[in-house]
């Protein structure tokens, strides 16, 4: 065994083409699958410690910070680790489109990409300047790095993905890597739209308009609203698309929700968020359990699909409440709660075969 891989000694492959058995690609042993996921935990950790200091620190202005150097270090430490790995299998007689276990091809692309991003963000910082604020998020450069980060982290979920539902895993140990995997996912996705986050930006806690700034309680509700619609159809995308491929375990949404609220209310120090989305993860697990949601109980995964962000955004509106008062009347705040529910649902529409002949598992 190597790198994590388990790999068929030269005599049983012999063995193993002669009777036309030969693995065509290496197969991923568990401790490849965790090692993938942790750093990609690292890399996605330093993208986050970054924007945090592009909205907090507006005397930035070189690409050199010790941001950078966590987030360039996870990805050169990733890199190696695959770049590695493919090599090392390569000299063991797999091509090299099919060296890297199934599942983490465009794990290797998306680091290559990334390494292209940060070359060309590293210009493009000495050629314009650094980024502030909503600049940030926007950046060519940056945009590039998203999509290439995305690449990189959800190998895990691929891999997962492509097994047999009758080979689900089995305890903590088998489930951290997708369990992991899931949760940077997550946070990635919300890197752009962070900038419009009910959890960053809390548009409902805003004052009424004055007359100096009469549309200031207008602009509030429909930044408001926009930013629960992206940000739920975000979460309930990854969410529901979990749900639709695995038996989660019990304690999956109280550990993704906390880490999602950790890593974006830190971005303005919205702290105050964080207790009602452990509480909303709990309530989720919870949900999970009893009502078994899955492609064979639809009804179930409907609503499974509405009560999760009705429970986060009732309690969000709550938090508001209880911290310093809420801006918006109960047309909006209860009526948002019940739209992301609706728009989750909506959701669920796309993830159901067209018709009783289609494989559910396609």
């Amino acid at each position: 065994m190597s790198a994590g891989l388990v790999q068929p000694t030269r005599a049983h492959r012999a063995v193993e083409q002669e009777i036309g058995l030969i693995q065509d690609r290496p197969v991923a042993s568990n401790r490849f699958h965790w090692t993938v996921a942790l750093l990609s935990c690292w890399f996605v950790f330093g993208a986050y410690l970054d924007a945090w200091a592009h909205n907090n620190i507006p005397q930035l202005e070189t690409f050199f910070t010790p941001w950078h150097g966590i987030l360039y270090s996870g990805a050169a430490l990733f890199m190696g680790f695959i770049i590695y790995t493919q090599v090392r299998n390569n000299l063991r007689g797999f091509s090299v489109r099919r060296a890297l276990p199934e599942g983490y091809g465009l794990t290797l692309v998306g680091l290559l990409g990334f390494a292209v991003g940060g070359f060309a963000d590293m210009l493009w910082h000495l050629a314009f300047g650094i980024e502030k604020s909503v600049e940030a998020a926007i950046s060519p450069t940056h945009l590039l790095l998203i999509l290439a980060g995305l690449f990189a982290i959800t190998g895990p979920l691929r891999a997962g993905w492509r097994r047999s539902t009758s080979d689900n895993p089995h305890g903590f140990i088998q489930w951290g890597p997708i369990i992991l995997s899931l949760t940077v996912t997550l946070l990635w996705l919300m890197t752009l739209p962070q900038i419009l986050h009910p959890l960053v930006n809390v548009y409902a806690a805003r004052v009424e308009s004055t007359s100096a700034n009469p549309l200031s309680t207008y602009v509030n509700q429909v930044l408001g609203a926009a930013s629960i619609l992206i940000s739920t159809f975000i979460l309930m995308g990854l969410i529901l698309f979990g749900v639709r491929r695995w038996r989660l375990p019990f304690g999956t949404f109280t550990f993704l929700f906390t880490v999602y609220a950790v890593g974006l209310t830190a971005m303005q120090a919205e702290y105050r968020f964080i207790p009602g989305s452990i509480l909303t993860g709990l309530l989720a697990d919870i949900l999970n359990r009893t009502l078994e949601p899955s492609m064979e109980r639809r009804g179930m995964f409907q609503l499974f699909a509405f009560a999760v962000p009705l429970i986060f955004y009732l309690l969000y509106f709550l938090t508001i409440a209880l911290t310093g008062g809420i801006a918006w009347s109960i047309h909006m705040w209860l009526g948002m709660s019940v739209l992301a529910g609706a728009i989750s649902v909506g959701l669920t529409v796309l993830m159901f075969p067209a018709s009783p002949g289609v494989d559910s598992q396609t």
